[in-house]
């Protein structure tokens, strides 16, 4: 893909999506900053929006998962699956 037409912030999505689903167990807001680079700050924005949307859950621990098949629009863990290329 042409760099120059990529959306970052969809690129930096895509990552979070990728570091919570392949972690293959529950992750705080300090793993995924970690793991994808991010400060926590905007970590925490990305998780949040996406928790908003439906694709993430958080527990009463603040620890992030796929949402599974809940929002019924994509099967994430198999879209995150696919997204590891």
């Amino acid at each position: 893909m042409d760099e120059q037409y990529a959306l970052k912030t969809v690129g930096r999505a895509f990552a979070v999506l990728r570091v919570v689903g392949q972690a293959g167990a529950p992750v705080t807001l300090s793993e995924v900053s970690a793991a994808s680079g991010m400060s926590t700050t905007i970590a925490f924005r990305f998780l949040r929006t996406l928790e908003a949307e439906g694709y993430l859950r958080r527990d009463a621990q603040k620890r992030y998962t796929l949402a599974q098949g809940e929002t019924g629009e994509l099967g994430l863990a198999a879209g995150v699956a696919l997204l590891d290329r």
